[in-house]
């Protein structure tokens, strides 16, 4: 996982550098690529992630991280490496996570910003979070795809799809 991570933040790092002066660059990864590592509950492991290095590299105030969540739907996912991906359904999320917290609280704007200190204080807690990724076995256990994490701090802003459906080939 970490040499991964790790060539990951060195390509975003190499693409950082040949851009001009002033110019931005967005990048799309998983949420376990991308949202900080530190924030979930596995700090303290030696796990990195990309995302928590480009913010360790370049600063907190020059990265900014959109995470993304969803209460049930279907994704393109195989169920083991070196398989071939398929669409499964996704079921609904766990009531006391982000994700069932949003549901239930009929949240309407798609968005979580955390634009200023209030509004990141709002979500700096810890809470189940659901993150589904290119392996996934909708027939089996589902204790692999959530993690304890701290929303306000994985993320500068977040976006929630009650329902979502897969990419299509």
């Amino acid at each position: 996982w970490n040499i991964r991570s790790e060539y990951m933040a060195k390509f975003v790092m190499g693409a950082v550098a040949s851009q001009p002066p002033g110019n931005s660059l967005a990048v799309w990864a998983h949420n376990n690529h991308v949202g900080d590592k530190s924030a979930d509950d596995v700090r303290g492991s030696g796990l990195i992630n990309m995302g928590q290095l480009i913010r360790e590299r370049l600063g907190r105030d020059k990265v900014f991280i959109l995470g993304s969540a969803s209460y049930q739907g279907e994704v393109l996912a195989a169920r083991g490496w070196q398989k071939t991906g398929e669409v499964q359904p996704v079921s609904p999320a766990r009531e006391h996570s982000i994700e069932g917290l949003l549901f239930q609280s009929q949240w309407h704007n798609p968005l979580l910003y955390w634009d200023s200190a209030r509004s990141q204080q709002r979500w700096d807690f810890d809470i189940l979070h659901r993150g589904i990724g290119a392996e996934f076995d909708s027939t089996g256990s589902d204790v692999d795809t959530w993690s304890v994490t701290n929303i306000a701090k994985r993320y500068d802003a977040m976006v929630f799809w009650k329902v979502t459906g897969p990419l299509r080939q």
